[in-house]
């Protein structure tokens, strides 16, 4: 992920019909070997797409915007909130810093150590960030302002999130990506959630399997945690909670694991299944959890007294 300044003030002027390298470089009042660089590095980054015009007297290259789905929000948020001088909220590493916490709650060690921010760095981007009401937070733990700022927290996710991988994508962080296939043969990295059950005692039957890139041994902390992109239903809500409770794993581990891939909010929905002592309980996002379907299907894999 790459903004900067120069970038961001190119790519406003592209979009607002400054096309050509002379047209740029008048309105950044620079020349046009500077604007060329910035242009290629947009491009590169997949902002804008370089297009050549070929005129009566000379070819003409052109800046065109980007097809990719972060460029097109981009484009929008800067049309949205025309006064707003975003340099100092996106430009830099404050880009990496957001889109580590632009979708769930998440500590500001871990989210430095994601984005490659300095703890210290970290602290004061959030205390910017907070008093511009970019981030929202809830005692140790921060996240984007999703109710304030939506057109900058979808812009954040379409960044985060555009992936060439062939597969559904479930999660992506720069080089790491979970995702889900229906054939072996597209399989890339190391397989992870359901389908890696089977190594720790529940086998289940699937029509579509997770992998994750690039290839490294999993824990079964981090394996337990991919498969909550995989509950969908009641059923697979037992599996996962069964899973948890088999394998004796240590919550902590867990959380940590559940907060890098923004999944805190969702974990602590799930925990509160095993303080419940309603028959029937609708928590959060979750499925609807019925205690004697679990027992069930928890005894089925040898999990008793649930």
């Amino acid at each position: 992920m790459k903004l900067t300044k120069p970038m961001l003030k190119a790519f406003s002027l592209a979009v607002r019909g400054s096309e050509t390298l002379p047209e740029l470089a008048k309105a950044l009042g620079k020349s046009q070997n500077w604007v060329s660089e910035v242009v290629s590095e947009l491009a590169e980054e997949g902002y804008v797409a370089k297009e050549r015009k070929a005129g009566l007297r000379q070819t003409r290259l052109k800046t065109k915007l980007s097809g990719t789905p972060y460029a097109l929000k981009l484009k929008e948020l800067l049309f949205q909130y025309k006064t707003v001088d975003f340099a100092p909220i996106l430009c830099g590493m404050r880009l990496d810093m957001l889109a580590a916490l632009c979708l769930d709650w998440k500590g500001l060690t871990l989210a430095s150590q994601q984005s490659g921010v300095s703890l210290a760095a970290a602290r004061l981007y959030a205390k910017q960030l907070l008093n511009r009401g970019v981030l929202q937070r809830q005692g140790r733990l921060y996240r984007v302002n999703e109710k304030a700022w939506p057109v900058l927290q979808s812009f954040l996710q379409e960044l985060r999130n555009y992936s060439l991988l062939n597969g559904a994508l479930k999660w992506k962080y720069k080089d790491e990506e979970i995702f889900a296939i229906d054939d072996e043969k597209l399989k890339k990295g190391v397989y992870t959630g359901f389908v890696r059950y089977s190594d720790f005692g529940i086998t289940i039957g699937l029509v579509s399997q997770l992998c994750h890139v690039p290839a490294r041994k999993l824990s079964k902390e981090e394996i337990f945690v991919h498969s909550l992109f995989e509950v969908d239903d009641s059923r697979t809500l037992y599996l996962a909670l069964t899973f948890y409770v088999k394998n004796r794993l240590a919550r902590g581990k867990v959380e940590k694991a559940a907060m890098k891939c923004d999944l805190y909010t969702k974990f602590s929905e799930l925990t509160q299944l095993f303080a419940a002592k309603e028959e029937k309980l609708k928590v959060g996002s979750l499925p609807e959890f019925e205690l004697q379907d679990f027992r069930r299907v928890a005894a089925v894999y040898g999990v008793k007294n649930v």
